[in-house]
């Protein structure tokens, strides 16, 4: 599939995938952000803009946050603002809950927040979203 820089960033654009054009209707623009994976103890994911050609590289600043699913409350991690998942995060237990939200430095209305979940010697996403205000 083969997006324009509209479906990307504003309201209304089009894609074109093999077997014909498709619009796309969207409510806000969004940082096009997807496949989140913590690996080596950093932060990875895709940029669909880039990835594409439609959209330029962003840069993201990054905030790190402890999450308690019971309550829903975010503790941020103060200091901390790389792709390398904080120390006091990485080293959490079984089953706790940590989350990021990246701010694309230039446009600073597009966010995505993701929220990971340790399993194992892993960190499985569980959560996403995005804002644009």
């Amino acid at each position: 599939m083969h997006c324009s820089p509209k479906a990307m960033g504003e309201r209304v654009g089009t894609a074109k995938s093999d077997d014909g054009q498709i619009n796309l209707k969207l409510d806000r623009p969004v940082a096009p952000l997807e496949d989140f994976v913590v690996a080596d103890g950093k932060l990875r994911f895709t940029d669909l803009g880039q990835k594409h050609g439609v959209l330029s590289a962003s840069i993201y600043s990054y905030s790190w946050f402890s999450f308690d699913n019971q309550s829903g409350r975010k503790s941020p991690v103060a200091g901390v603002s790389s792709d390398a998942v904080p120390a006091g995060l990485a080293s959490s237990s079984e089953g706790s809950f940590m989350g990021c939200t990246l701010t694309d430095t230039k446009q600073t209305h597009r966010a995505v927040t993701v929220v990971f979940r340790r399993d194992g010697d892993q960190w499985k996403p569980v959560g996403i979203e995005r804002t644009s205000l």
